[in-house]
């Protein structure tokens, strides 16, 4: 009954000072004003995440780009060596060009897909991304069989 009576005195005295509208916010103005700083805080921390993640991602898609564009030299390799061969080793070099075209188209198909994914499903397509690539490279720095 005490601490009902006290709460109640409390209560009358903060309206009586004109503290608040209601005696039972214990929040000051300034209190308030912090409150309002950290959630511009937050949203501007929010924002420049979203961008160094798109700009990390972009960067990503360049230089993957990039390999993937180093990695046409040793196709074109591949495919001149099939244009030279000759009976079984042509159709061997064929085949394996046709295994690297089906590579290649799985590698772009994964990169538009990265391309427009949120930022978590990326990371995940990221790995994959990778690992598709380090097989089309090793792919093709395998020489192919006689």
């Amino acid at each position: 009954m005490k601490s009902l009576a006290a709460f109640s005195l409390s209560a009358i005295f903060l309206v009586a000072c004109g503290c608040e509208e209601s005696p039972f916010r214990m929040f000051s103005a300034r209190t308030d004003a912090h409150f309002e700083k950290a959630k511009r805080d937050i949203h501007e921390a929010a924002a420049s995440t979203a961008e160094a993640l798109s700009s990390v991602r972009t960067d990503y898609v360049k230089e993957f780009s990039n390999r993937l564009a180093e990695s046409d030299k040793k196709y074109r390799e591949v495919q001149e060596a099939g244009r030279n061969a000759t009976g079984q080793a042509k159709a061997r070099v064929m085949e394996r060009l046709q295994q690297l075209d089906e590579q290649k188209a799985d590698i772009r198909q994964r990169m538009d897909e990265y391309r427009n994914a949120n930022d978590k499903a990326a990371e995940n397509l990221r790995v994959g991304l990778d690992a598709a690539m380090s097989e089309y490279t090793k792919a093709l720095l395998t020489p192919p069989l006689p």
